[in-house]
């Protein structure tokens, strides 16, 4: 992975991080999975937390399977 995507991996979580909102972790997360494979870690990362909606847990999935699908 190069530097610029990994920073930009790294900018999308911290996003995630910072907001409470689900609006905000489905936009980092459609983020993150722009990014494809490289990304499946971090997406599932935050989709781990404790504190997020199930809603935005199921979205980071999706992502994941969407991602996978590509393949």
């Amino acid at each position: 992975m190069g530097l610029e995507s990994e920073g930009k991996i790294v900018n999308a979580k911290h996003k995630f991080y910072i907001s409470s909102e689900p609006t905000d972790h489905t936009k980092a997360i459609d983020t993150l999975a722009a990014y494809g494979e490289q990304a499946i870690d971090a997406i599932t990362e935050v989709i781990t937390l404790s504190d997020i909606s199930d809603q935005v847990r199921e979205y980071g999935l999706d992502a994941i399977e969407g991602i996978k699908g590509e393949r």
